[in-house]
């Protein structure tokens, strides 16, 4: 039986030369406006977003992936991001809450932190992935035998969700610096998703080939 609740904390291919994706504007009416600018050479795949919030309250980014340490004490995880090779070749990257698996049962729900955001204020952030770029998972970590397969995207696309300073929210502390938990009764039913175009890019990925469900 998956568990539906929050994580608590005391709650092959040669990658082409290097391509240039210009910063690129996902904006829908009454949203975040997000703009995306994705670079790879032989080695790195460099991710750069802003968001500005241009809404009239608050708003709370689910960008903080993290991990904790043995004394329960809670760190900013090595991956930056959720990713996956979809079956249409499109690499996704994600900052987000990721989807309960289908295929396995899980003890907790995974929730990243988050980043507080006010209104008329502007967050950005550049994040480095080596190259080949590895599938992640909170819920499907890699052993050490596990089997991949080289594979070329296609297509690169991110997506960042959010939730506004709605009724009911509250908003905790952590052990990261301004980084924060949030909790609300209907949590999922408020957070909100802004994804950027996907753009033609060819980046090497080893692709996982048994136990792993993609976004």
């Amino acid at each position: 039986m998956i568990a539906m609740f929050q994580k608590e904390c005391s709650q092959n291919i040669q990658t082409k030369p290097k391509s240039d994706i210009k910063m690129e504007n996902a904006e829908t009416k009454n949203s975040p406006k997000l703009e995306v600018s994705i670079s790879a050479d032989e080695k790195t795949l460099t991710l750069e977003y802003k968001v500005k919030n241009t809404t009239n309250k608050p708003i709370y980014l689910f960008n903080i992936l993290w991990d904790m340490d043995k004394d329960g004490k809670a760190f900013r995880a090595k991956e930056s991001v959720y990713s996956c090779l979809r079956d249409d070749q499109t690499l996704f990257l994600g900052k987000q809450i990721a989807k309960l698996p289908m295929i396995a049962s899980v003890e907790f729900r995974e929730i990243p932190y988050v980043t507080k955001l006010e209104a008329g204020k502007e967050f950005a952030e550049k994040i480095k992935i080596d190259i080949p770029v590895e599938e992640y998972s909170p819920y499907f970590l890699k052993a050490t035998d596990a089997k991949t397969e080289l594979k070329s995207s296609e297509n690169v696309i991110f997506a960042l969700q959010f939730i506004s300073d709605v009724e009911g929210l509250k908003v905790s502390p952590t052990t990261i610096e301004n980084a924060f938990t949030v909790s609300h009764p209907n949590l999922f039913g408020n957070v909100e998703t802004i994804t950027s175009k996907a753009r033609e890019l060819s980046v090497t990925v080893n692709r996982r080939t048994s136990d792993f469900e993609r976004f």
